[in-house]
């Protein structure tokens, strides 16, 4: 558009250099798992379980004697097997943006695309950690779970050590679980109860935060708030207070048991949990849980650097930004899963959950 005044013919606005970010933010849970990664070998880690006991010691006498001394013991260990995924983010950029961006430029082209390319992947990485049937790694929503996983069936005979302590619905799905400070702690107490260690964070969606968060007094959140066995949490500007020391912290990301981020209304009269919804909360154990990653793979970008695309055909220059991986852990039963919680209750529908505890059929 043509300047017809001369102020505007000989002024212009003033723009700095810095391009500001108006699109990405960062998630508690993306923030802990670049917290808990390993470095791991080979096309997948199999984690070593114990899961049976040998006989039994018994009393004996000097004519008694042992009864089945020589009878020879089962197997007392087994495998679990997840397997590396490999995820990447591609950044190409033609040559006419980075050649012709010079001189009074306002930005720099290039190390802005880096830069949004590197938030892009923090953000698809942070809904992948969630994604229900994602064909990257496998998500929290199937490790912390009572169902197969890993290559091992909890309902077969001897491994029923391997699931998560879990509250949901009733058998025929028609009442929900209250989402009330005493369940929560009831899981928490519960999980110390069968491992004699306590979840590091709970889990959840902004709508189950907000309706625990309105169970506590003014007193009450003030006393939670302190009481944190971590402030990382807020350290990080997050919102969090703890039930029985554990913080209960809401990701954006966070799925319902049917898989759409935020959380379902419950669904009375179904015959499985992900036909009755619901919300959610995971009960997680961050020295347990971890992200193995390939060395190379760590979220870097590739190693021979940028690569001309003439070749191709194409002029301009292209690169990875890649993440080899997987999502494990070594001791389920160390988590705990709330399913079915009903947000629409009223304190008069309240009741109490049951936990099923692993090695429970």
């Amino acid at each position: 558009m043509a300047m017809t005044d001369t102020f505007n013919l000989f002024t212009r606005p003033y723009t700095p250099k810095k391009l500001v970010d108006q699109i990405f933010t960062g998630t508690p849970t993306l923030k802990l798992i670049r917290q808990k990664m390993r470095a791991v070998e080979g096309a997948s880690y199999k984690p070593l379980l114990q899961n049976a006991s040998l006989t039994p010691g018994a009393g004996y006498t000097r004519t008694t004697q042992f009864t089945g001394l020589f009878t020879p013991e089962g197997d007392i260990a087994t495998s679990a097997e997840v397997f590396n995924k490999q995820w990447a983010q591609h950044l190409y950029i033609p040559s006419q943006d980075i050649k012709l961006n010079t001189g009074d430029k306002l930005v720099d082209y290039f190390t802005s695309y880096v830069k949004n390319a590197e938030e892009t992947a923090r953000m698809s990485l942070s809904t992948s950690f969630f994604a229900q049937g994602s064909e990257l790694w496998d998500p929290l929503g199937e490790i912390i779970n009572d169902a197969a996983w890993a290559g091992i069936t909890p309902a077969s005979s001897g491994f029923h050590f391997w699931k998560a302590h879990v509250m949901a619905g009733t058998s025929t799905y028609s009442v929900a679980v209250s989402a009330t400070r005493t369940n929560f702690a009831k899981m928490i107490r519960t999980i110390v109860g069968t491992t004699g260690k306590k979840p590091g964070m709970i889990l959840t969606d902004e709508s189950t935060w907000d309706y625990l968060w309105a169970q506590f007094t003014t007193n009450d959140f003030a006393m939670a708030q302190a009481n944190l066995a971590t402030k990382q949490m807020m350290d990080w500007g997050f919102d969090a207070f703890s039930i029985l020391g554990v913080p209960v912290v809401s990701d954006r990301g966070f799925p319902s048991q049917a898989g759409v981020a935020g959380g379902e209304d419950w669904v009375s009269g179904q015959s499985t949990r992900a036909t009755a919804n619901g919300h959610d909360a995971y009960f997680i154990n961050w020295d347990d849980l971890f992200f193995g990653y390939t060395k190379g793979r760590a979220l870097q970008w590739g190693d021979t650097g940028w690569e001309s695309g003439e070749l191709a055909g194409y002029d301009g220059i292209l690169n990875y930004l890649y993440l080899w991986g997987l999502l494990a852990c070594d001791e389920r039963r160390l988590h705990g899963r709330i399913f079915n919680m009903d947000l629409d209750q009223t304190e008069n529908d309240w009741t109490g959950g049951t936990v099923t505890i692993p090695k429970e059929g």
